[in-house]
């Protein structure tokens, strides 16, 4: 108890951070900070996250206001945000000393672009021996399609649930959803709970990969 009527959150003390985009990343991060955890996101300026990228509907002239997206206060709320050009090496370093004192690193970028800006799993377990390291991407750090950027509705058709949705009497359609992300962001949450379930057992870290193609397949069942 920290004061009258304050209860410890269930994963207070537990440091996140953030190399995130879109929301297969970002609701992961979401979720911990409801629970008590601390998240931090880097961010860019010059490249920011596609929920920053909102124009008021009823004001289009006033352009993009990246603080009035509903997007960003559903996919990003809860966590502190710093931002870093992760292209200069003092910036890189700065993200290093924030992994250092994290317990989790959260990420859903192309396949190699982590490796490509000196902070993929290798460089940052030595930052932080028993680090957890997750990594979303469409469809995963190996294999024939590993090099394709992708989203929600690429991995819907590519994996057929966009032949069950839509009227019968119409061709398939897309569900107007990123459902592929929020499978993902979903399976990626328990991943990371079961890993910090066996770190508290056994002191280890680990590096997950998740395939956001491979999870809705999955879920869509026969």
């Amino acid at each position: 108890m920290k004061g009258a009527g304050a209860m410890e959150q269930a994963l207070q003390g537990v440091r996140v951070v953030e190399f995130t985009s879109g929301l297969a990343g970002p609701w992961i991060g979401r979720f911990m900070a409801w629970c008590g955890a601390e998240v931090v996101k880097v961010e860019s300026r010059a490249h920011p996250s596609v929920v920053r990228l909102y124009v008021p509907p009823r004001e289009p002239e006033r352009g993009t206001q990246p603080r009035l997206s509903p997007w960003f206060t559903d996919w990003d709320a809860g966590k502190r945000f710093v931002a870093l050009d992760l292209t200069k090496p003092e910036a890189v370093d700065l993200a290093r000393r924030l992994v250092a004192q994290a317990d989790i690193v959260i990420e859903n970028q192309s396949t190699g672009v982590m490796e490509k800006l000196g902070l993929g799993y290798d460089a940052l377990v030595k930052c932080k021996p028993d680090l957890i390291h997750f990594s979303t991407t469409g469809y995963g750090d190996s294999g024939p399609n590993c090099r394709y950027v992708t989203w929600g509705p690429n991995i819907e058709a590519l994996s057929g649930l966009s032949s069950l949705s839509g009227h019968p009497h119409r061709e398939c359609t897309v569900t107007q959803y990123a459902y592929p992300d929020a499978l993902g962001a979903l399976h990626g949450l328990t991943a990371v709970m079961a890993a910090l379930a066996h770190r508290a057992r056994t002191g280890e870290g680990q590096l997950i990969d998740l395939a956001q193609y491979e999870t809705t397949v999955a879920s869509i069942g026969h």
